[in-house]
């Protein structure tokens, strides 16, 4: 998902991406991009965090997370960052609303399928509210404010990382991450000399 060079484009979330999240769609999702440049306008007013949370769960076969956008709000990947890290979806009001996300998708199935294919997908939509099982993720300082430290770092299963421009706080917690992602074959960090030094003094 690209943004505009003057901000988010909400025309893009009511096509493509609203089009991704339909029910019949939805299960074939294996790649989540966010670049580009996004508004720096908090919630209400800017809301493609929300559009996102609401999303996550129908993505249950996702498998790659890209989150590099150029201009952002600070807060723009905090609930996308709890889900992933801890499968939480926010405050009771985000909860609610992506129950009633999920239930639309459950009736939409009630009326295109089957009986057989009714209860397959009943079993796939109970099991929206847990973490995709993604194996690759790339973040960049949008993904690395103090708030959202302990969510990033809770994220397991993955096999490949891409880290843009760490800051002192992030590399701090790298450690704790790393440790946790025991599995994990590739490690690719864009960092410069003074994030290097701190980075490698830990051990």
């Amino acid at each position: 998902m690209r943004s505009s060079e003057g901000g988010f484009d909400p025309r893009q979330v009511s096509s493509n991406f609203s089009s991704a999240c339909l029910p019949h769609h939805a299960a074939h999702v294996q790649t989540l991009r966010v670049t580009g440049y996004h508004s720096t306008h908090p919630p209400p007013r800017n809301t493609l965090s929300k559009t996102l949370a609401e999303a996550l769960p129908s993505f249950v076969n996702l498998r790659s997370v890209e989150l590099t956008p150029c201009r952002f709000h600070g807060q723009l990947f905090t609930p996308t960052l709890a889900f992933l890290g801890r499968g939480t979806l926010g405050t009771e009001e985000d909860k609610l609303s992506t129950l009633s996300l999920v239930f639309q998708n459950m009736l939409s199935i009630i009326q295109e399928e089957d009986e057989e294919k009714i209860e397959d997908d009943h079993v796939e939509v109970t099991r929206q509210f847990r973490p995709p099982p993604i194996h690759s993720l790339a973040i960049n300082q949008s993904c690395m404010s103090e708030t959202v430290l302990s969510d990033l770092v809770a994220i397991d299963g993955l096999s490949r990382v891409v880290i843009e421009s760490p800051g002192r706080a992030f590399l701090q917690r790298l450690p704790e991450w790393l440790a946790r992602l025991g599995e994990m074959k590739e490690l690719e960090l864009q960092v410069c000399r003074s994030a290097f030094d701190l980075l490698f003094s830990a051990y």
